[in-house]
């Protein structure tokens, strides 16, 4: 599932998530993000920043999650993309 922050552009896969969520900048440039996971009542489960190299792919173990779910979004220069409704199996 691909997102934008302005000028930046991130995929996440896969979509349902087993244990493992990828995110991988499709940029030309090095970035550094913020991703947030958000649970249905809108309470963030997980936050992290994450910087990464063009092309670059970076592993977010959310195997603690429980299956249900979620909606991500990334935060890219302090400018949030709209979120993504993501299955955690």
């Amino acid at each position: 599932e691909k997102m934008e922050t302005g000028s930046e552009s991130y995929e996440l896969f896969p979509n349902p998530i087993i244990n493992d969520l990828k995110v991988k900048n499709a940029s030309t440039e090095n970035t550094t993000m913020q991703i947030e996971i958000s649970d249905i009542s809108a309470r963030v489960v997980y936050r992290s920043t994450l910087s990464f190299i063009p092309d670059g792919i970076q592993t977010i173990n959310l195997s603690e999650l429980y299956p249900g779910i979620y909606f991500a979004r990334i935060i890219s220069n302090g400018q949030p993309s709209k979120s993504i409704k993501m299955l955690k199996e």
